[in-house]
């Protein structure tokens, strides 16, 4: 019955319910008015019933509306999340220095500093930097993927230095 557009199936039912709610209620408002001819009087009074119609059509195109805002924005969320997974390699590389040990995934390649009165004893390679935000960072390990992979969000404190290197 329907042909899927595609790329944009997932705005199809709020928009039907939106669409067909202020299509009813459009005509409803355009039958009425050509089917009665009201006085000058009447045409300011409408009943409680049909205002409560309007009403009730209004909601629906709002809830409509609400929920093609709500479908979007998880289309978009996961699109960029699909983009991010398959275009990992381009994202800075980030070396990570600690003051201590943070048991990050087993596939970040940890290196304990021996040298003498360093001040962070800890060398971590193979993570990418995703994002800074409220004062953290977020950090995804080389060959990350939505299925198998984990984020590593670090406080921005003096005990992480964070070094950063262009991706390819």
């Amino acid at each position: 019955m329907f042909v899927v557009v595609p790329g944009l199936h997932y705005l199809v039912p709020p928009i039907l319910l939106g669409g067909g709610a202020a299509g009813a209620g459009y005509g409803f408002y355009i039958s009425r008015r050509m089917l009665r001819v009201y006085s000058p009087a009447e045409r300011r009074i409408i009943p409680l019933w049909e205002r409560g119609g309007y009403v009730v059509v209004t909601l629906f195109v709002i809830l409509s509306l609400f929920w093609a805002t709500t479908s979007y924005a998880g289309a978009l969320g996961r699109g960029r999340a699909q983009a991010t997974e398959k275009n990992l390699a381009t994202s800075p590389s980030v070396i990570l220095y600690s003051k201590k040990p943070l048991s990050l995934p087993t596939s970040v390649q940890e290196t304990i500093l021996t040298t003498p009165n360093a001040e962070y004893g800890v060398r971590y390679s193979g993570l990418r930097f995703l994002a800074h935000s409220a004062n953290k960072y977020f950090l995804l390990p080389d060959g990350w993927t939505r299925a198998t992979g984990t984020v590593v969000v670090l406080e921005d404190t003096p005990d992480i230095r964070l070094e950063f290197k262009a991706g390819k």
